[in-house]
Formats: structure tokens, C-alpha cells, sequence
């Protein structure tokens, strides 16, 4: 009787652990044999990433809280603030990051917004102003672009605030009263 019941156990036990739960979905899923972390010590300006974009060239852009990194596949090229320099990036400290439908990169930083044009490895800053052209500070959460790829907004920390883009210039519109 013992036997029985201890054949009977082991038989339900094998059973159970056949056919548990989610063990289907782990055994079809993909395994990635290459997979390969990156750190400073590769090149990485810094080990905290906060958004990541690849562009139609195929560079990955990594920002991070020590800059912005193109990543090609071999190696890491950073960009960092210059002090005196107007087209590099205006702040280290970037929250977002967004691909816009003319390949331009948006970058949410604590100080506004930065637009990098990869065809003039440049960037340009937009400060978020009120309607009647008062700066707005605060950190910027977000960059949304619309699915007409002409406008933009600009999530900060204290409101929504609009960007309107023509002929590739980009302005800021008064904010939506919410």
C-alpha cells in the first residue's frame, strides 16, 4: 500500500513539474547568446541610462546623467556641455530622449529642451517661455512629437508647453490653458 501511494506521488510530482505553469512560454522564448552589457569602463559616459533612441543610420543614442552617447556598434562617442560653446549640449543631465520624423534628436534635460542635428553634429537650445516671453524653469519630463510630425510638446515640470515646427525651425506657442 505504501508503494502504492509513494508511485502514485512521484507520478503526480513528475506531472506537475512537466507541465507547470509558464514553463511552455520559457521554453519557447528567445535566447540571446550574444547578449553583451555595457559600462563606463566600455566608453558609456555613465551607468545610468534614461533614454535610449537608435537613429535611421543605425547609431544607438544612450542619455544618460553625464552626457549624450552615439553608440555605432564598435565603440561610444560622447557629448558633454562646453562652457563658452553654444552648439554643444546645454546640460549633462538628460531625462528623455525622442527621434523625430526629420532625424533630429530631442533631448529632455533639467533645463529645458536640446535639439542635435546629426547632419551639423550640432545642438541647439529652446528655452520654454510663457506667451508674454517670461522663462519657464524647471526640469523637462518629456518630448512628444504628433503623428503629423509638425508639432511637439514639451512636457516640463511645471506644464505642457507647445513647439510648433515650420520649414524645420522650431517655436514655442503659449501654453493650453488646462
Amino acid at each position: 500500500m505504501k508503494r502504492t501511494f509513494r508511485c502514485i506521488a512521484a507520478f503526480l510530482f513528475l506531472l506537475y513539474t512537466l507541465f507547470l505553469p509558464g514553463r511552455a512560454d520559457s521554453a519557447n522564448a528567445p535566447v540571446y547568446h550574444n547578449l553583451r552589457s555595457y559600462t563606463v569602463d566600455d566608453g558609456l559616459s555613465s551607468n545610468h541610462v534614461y533614454g535610449i533612441v537608435q537613429d535611421s543610420v543605425g547609431f544607438i543614442w544612450f542619455g544618460t546623467d553625464n552626457g549624450l552617447c552615439r553608440f555605432d556598434g564598435r565603440e561610444f562617442r560622447s557629448y558633454t556641455h562646453t562652457d563658452g560653446d553654444r552648439s554643444s549640449i546645454s546640460s549633462n543631465n538628460i531625462r528623455r530622449l525622442m527621434l523625430d520624423s526629420r532625424g533630429q534628436i530631442w533631448l529632455a534635460l533639467d533645463n529645458g529642451v536640446d535639439i542635435y542635428t546629426p547632419a551639423t553634429d550640432r545642438f541647439r537650445h529652446f528655452d520654454a517661455r510663457t506667451a508674454d516671453g517670461a522663462f519657464v524653469a524647471g526640469q523637462t519630463t518629456e518630448v512628444i512629437e504628433d503623428r503629423g510630425g509638425g508639432n511637439l510638446d514639451c512636457d516640463r515640470q511645471f506644464g505642457t508647453f507647445p513647439l510648433e515646427s515650420r520649414n524645420g525651425t522650431t517655436h514655442g506657442l503659449p501654453p493650453s490653458s488646462q
